[in-house]
């Protein structure tokens, strides 16, 4: 063994010096490439770490987003639902309403036409009858707007729930709410649709005023005279 040290440093002894200085460098500066190498690896790896954490948050982001775009189309399809109810009711409450006025009138011109011929005794009873109607109609009518308040409560309470104002509670045209001040109180045009005062007077031209939906024509004297639409206000 001393021997094979012997022999060892004896061949080192025979490398030249300056030989053995650049040895020394090459194997620093491969020490350098390999720390710079261990290094860029190092930080490779943690790129990579932190595009997997990016693309994991991308893709919570993405379904965050598909289930909030789910969550309006079912609020769409709910609003678009009660739309549809509301002007389907509006709709039956104006033929209803326009039946029984044309009944009243019927029941009004017949009673004219007995009250002429019949004698006072034939006439208290006939009144009686009448009263009688009446007062049944009115019942009817109360019960019916007792139904009217409890379905604008529901409708009502969906709004407060849900924060969307209900489509038929604004004007189509001006896209502002409905409300008692003069300028928002809806009105009902001849054709049957609704919009707000300050829009009615906008459209109206002298004594005509042509509906923007169907382009039919109201006669009016003044747009305060065209009647409310009480059902949208109390909705």
């Amino acid at each position: 063994m001393s021997g094979r040290n012997n022999n060892k440093r004896s061949s080192d002894d025979r490398i030249p010096s300056s030989k053995r200085s650049r040895q020394m460098e090459e194997a620093d500066v491969l020490r350098a490439e390999l720390a710079a190498v261990k290094a860029e690896l190092a930080a490779a790896k943690r790129n990579e770490a932190d595009a997997r954490q990016s693309r994991i948050q991308a893709m919570a982001s993405v379904t965050e987003l598909e289930r909030s775009l789910s969550i309006l189309n079912e609020d769409h399809k709910i609003v678009a639902h009660g739309y549809k109810l509301a002007n389907d009711t509006l709709k039956r409450e104006r033929a209803a309403f326009a039946k029984q006025k044309e009944k009243y009138e019927a029941e009004l011109a017949e009673l004219k036409k007995k009250l002429a011929e019949k004698s006072e005794v034939e006439v208290l009873s006939d009144v009686t009858a009448v009263q009688k109607m009446i007062e049944d109609e009115r019942q009817q009518t109360m019960n019916y707007r007792n139904q009217m308040l409890e379905m604008s409560k529901v409708l009502q309470e969906d709004k407060q729930s849900s924060g969307i104002v209900m489509p038929w509670k604004v004007c189509e045209i001006c896209a502002f709410e409905y409300s008692a001040e003069q300028s928002r109180t809806p009105r009902v045009l001849q054709c049957g649709h609704t919009v707000c005062e300050g829009c009615a007077g906008r459209l109206a031209k002298g004594t005509e005023l042509k509906c923007p939906f169907d382009r039919q024509i109201t006669t009016i004297k003044s747009v305060e005279d065209l009647p409310k639409n009480f059902v949208v206000l109390t909705m």
